[in-house]
């Protein structure tokens, strides 16, 4: 077992600051999707791409039914509503350095 690896879930709070590279969620299966800003590595652990503050949405999708694996993942749960998870990272706003020529 590598570092912390039996710790999973959400290592930071929501609403909470963080920075590039930050593990967000540690999950061994998908239960939480990335979403605006987050990455997502191979072992499935969701990181922040961008400076900024975590918020957690759970949204309504509307999945292809036509796609085998949709078909698969979803038996039974046809004309139901569906929702998952996701992970986003609300960017910090980028300071105002530059004029326009003309203000000069």
């Amino acid at each position: 077992m590598g570092f912390r690896a039996w710790q999973r879930g959400f290592w930071v709070k929501e609403g909470e600051r963080v920075t590039p590279g930050t593990i967000l969620v540690r999950q061994v299966t998908v239960t939480c999707h990335p979403g605006e800003h987050v990455g997502m590595g191979r072992d499935r652990t969701l990181f922040a791409l961008e400076h900024g503050r975590l918020f957690v949405t759970t949204e309504a999708i509307n999945p292809n039914w036509k796609h085998r694996y949709v078909r698969e993942a979803y038996t039974g749960r046809e004309g139901h509503t569906i929702f998952k998870t996701f992970v986003h990272i609300h960017p910090d706003p980028q300071p105002q350095k530059f004029k326009l020529v003309s203000l000069i």
